[in-house]
């Protein structure tokens, strides 16, 4: 009897071991480029793109700009690391009712030899409707988050 135990828990062991990989099934998203720099620029590229038809808000961070830059960098010199990208001088005007606000920042794009900087700069729309602000609020709404 602990012969015919031992020879299922065996075949449990094997078909388990065998399943596995099928778990654990890696998938690149990433288009590869055969030098960082060209890969760099691509991206670079991807983000200019992206930027004139994001939806730009009162409420972007500039840990919200990083991951948001991160995720339009589709192109990479490696098939399993992406690109590192920094965000630094991040500055953010908020809009108000009647005047429209921007968020600036510098960014740098890079991967191994490869690297390209660039600043962006985004328009954010006038709120429109009614606003409760103060004058001493909206002076107050212009904020610098370098960190």
């Amino acid at each position: 009897m602990k012969k015919i135990l031992a020879g299922f828990l065996a075949a449990a062991f094997i078909f388990a071991a065998a399943e596995a990989p099928l778990h654990y099934a890696k998938v690149y998203a990433f288009t590869i480029e055969s030098d960082a720099q060209t890969a760099m620029e691509k991206n670079w590229e991807n983000v200019l793109a992206a930027l004139e038809t994001m939806e730009a808000t009162n409420d972007i961070s500039k840990d919200e700009l990083q991951s948001w830059i991160i995720s339009q960098c589709k192109y990479s010199s490696d098939k399993t690391y992406g690109a590192g990208v920094m965000v630094e001088n991040f500055r953010l005007t908020r809009a108000t009712e009647n005047k429209s606000g921007f968020f600036a920042a510098d960014v740098i794009i890079y991967q191994d030899d490869g690297e390209v900087g660039f600043e962006i700069r985004k328009e954010i729309p006038a709120l429109g409707g009614k606003s409760n602000m103060t004058e001493a609020e909206d002076t107050e709404s212009k904020t610098d988050t370098d960190d």
